[in-house]
């Protein structure tokens, strides 16, 4: 069961040159305009995976052992699976790089 929590989504914003992005204007115009969307797709898919882990800690104090869609916004919905939640973004023409669709585990495995 998905469990809508923003109504609403406002589309995140895809230009390379946003302020603080990091990527320069003349490296930009080197890249072929395939090349040019990767990196507009990287920097969207970065901006939503630093919000989640961000604010990771605080869903799992709120919603442990769910999955959540994150967009750069913060949180949209939860549910008991990943699938179900690809599948209500998909409904919502939403995907990735624009969500990502993680796990909140409340005792994670120790990885050395």
């Amino acid at each position: 069961m998905v469990i809508v929590v923003e109504a609403e989504y406002e589309e995140i914003g895809e230009s390379p040159s946003d302020p603080g992005d990091g990527v320069r204007e003349d490296a930009l115009a080197t890249l072929s305009e395939k090349e040019r969307a990767m990196v507009r797709s990287l920097k969207i898919f970065e901006r939503v995976t630093t919000r989640f882990f961000r604010e990771e800690e605080a869903l799992i104090g709120k919603y442990p052992n769910k999955w959540v869609l994150m967009g750069e916004a913060g949180l949209l919905a939860l549910g008991d699976t990943a699938d179900e939640l690809w599948e209500y973004a998909e409904s919502k023409g939403l995907g990735s790089p624009h969500v990502t669709v993680e796990y909140l585990d409340p005792d994670p495995p120790v990885i050395l």
